[in-house]
């Protein structure tokens, strides 16, 4: 595909800007993107539909074809949206398809996925009580709040969210009215937070100290595969992050809007002006900042999970003829057309676990390297306003999450951290909620 078309290209006179190309080739441009219908098939990675679940079962209906659930948001409509897309197609077809343009890369495909299940949920509830299409978008607020309230018993309070933001992004896709955020909705949602408890997960165990050793000896150093896993480990442990911010969902497709390359990551191996070595590297994208993505900032260490030195080994040794374009956690493969083949997320994962199980482990999530290097960092005394920066947290967010892991902590590791560590730990942090004058709301949750 041709290079998009500069904000100034788009304009739609030449009169008054001379060096606009010729509007012709803006539209040919536009002509080779998706209209609404067939969007998700032509923008998205392609992903076959399963047969349904007795339990995703819904009723068949023009408007909601079969498609994965990373499309829905997209290709499920309702006779108003219906109305919206047949507006558009008797537009010109530059308004038409610059409109769908402008949603490509809106929401990250987990994201779409996690809606897409919410939009199932809610058109098979509708289905059950005889709702018409008509009314299902717009939604109004007495049919959202039944949602809820039947929903509230068997899923917990974080889900039942999770599917009222698709539904909200399906209305703001189609430009239709939410009203979501009403004072009656609001009440709903507590009330599932409190009834859907018993539904919630088990809190994660966060990756210890330990768990970081026996992945160092268990990997080898002259190995691609193995520098770009403990590379990686490293960079999620110290510098608590989340696993889908530094690999990447399929081998055979990365995003550079989402997905961190060696030439996006801009990798710096530096001293600080009191001579620390520190390592720094940028990522386009988080799940806070979305599209804005963030500095990752790693500092050196004297024992051997040191994340400056794994990082060494991986871009400047092992790893250090992978091409601009690859994924900063790419390894050289000989069998890739490519010559490297990316770090998935599952294939992290499944490589770490394999590593703890055989030493006598539970299995752990991407997310647990989150949890384990903000308690690793506070252990050893630092600051936690450096931990909320570290790991991208605001003050009021890193307070809850703390209150989590103080749950977390001896529930799961008793054996892994000593108790009167603890008590120096919720010093400090009883410090820094008085310091920065941090009142908790009771209907604030954080989900881990």
């Amino acid at each position: 595909m041709r290079s998009p078309p500069t904000k100034e290209d788009l304009l739609p006179s030449t009169s008054f800007h001379p060096a606009a190309p010729p509007v012709d080739s803006v539209l040919q441009y536009l002509l080779s993107l998706p209209d609404s219908r067939n969007f998700a098939t032509s923008t998205f990675r392609n992903i076959r539909p399963r047969a349904a679940r007795r339990d995703n079962w819904i009723a068949p209906s023009p408007f909601r074809p079969s498609c994965p659930a990373s499309e829905r948001i997209f290709r499920w409509k309702s006779p108003a949206a219906a109305h919206l897309d047949e507006m558009l197609r008797q537009d010109s077809a530059l308004i038409r398809l610059g409109y769908w343009a402008n949603l490509q890369d809106a929401y990250a495909e987990a994201t779409r996925s996690t809606y897409g299940a919410g939009l199932l949920r809610f058109h098979q509830f509708c289905d059950r009580c005889g709702v018409p299409e008509s009314r299902r978008m717009p939604a109004d607020i007495h049919l959202l709040a039944g949602f809820i309230g039947c929903w509230s018993d068997k899923h917990s309070g974080s889900t039942l969210s999770n599917w009222l933001a698709g539904l909200r992004a399906w209305h703001e896709i189609n430009n239709q009215p939410w009203v979501g955020e009403q004072p009656l909705l609001r009440l709903g949602r507590r009330s599932a937070n409190r009834t859907g408890k018993k539904h919630s997960r088990p809190p994660r165990e966060p990756v210890t100290s330990m768990h970081m050793k026996l992945l160092h000896d268990a990997l080898s150093n002259s190995s691609p595969r193995d520098a770009a896993i403990w590379a990686c480990a490293c960079s999620l442990f110290w510098g608590c992050r989340r696993s889908g911010e530094l690999t990447v969902t399929s081998t055979r497709g990365i995003n550079p809007l989402h997905d961190v390359t060696i030439s996006s990551a801009s990798v710096l191996f530096t001293r600080t002006e009191s001579n620390v070595k520190v390592v720094y590297f940028d990522i386009p994208w988080t799940k806070t900042t979305k599209e804005k993505g963030t500095r990752i900032r790693l500092t050196a260490r004297d024992d051997v999970l040191c994340p400056r030195r794994a990082l060494e080994r991986h871009l400047l040794h092992v790893n250090s003829d992978l091409p601009p374009e690859a994924p900063l956690f790419a390894f050289k493969e000989a069998s890739d057309p490519r010559g490297f083949t990316p770090l998935t997320k599952t294939t992290f994962l499944d490589q770490c676990n394999k590593i703890w199980t055989a030493a006598g482990h539970i299995a752990l999530n991407g997310h647990s390297f989150r949890i384990g290097g903000a308690v690793e960092l506070l252990l050893m005394g630092i600051d936690p306003r450096t931990v909320a920066l570290t790991g991208g947290w605001s003050s009021l967010a890193f307070l809850l999450y703390w209150r989590r892991l103080d749950e977390i902590i001896p529930f799961h590791t008793h054996t892994a951290y000593k108790s009167r560590d603890f008590r120096h730990v919720r010093s400090a942090i009883a410090s820094f909620q008085s310091a920065e004058n941090l009142v908790i709301p009771d209907s604030l949750e954080i989900i881990l």
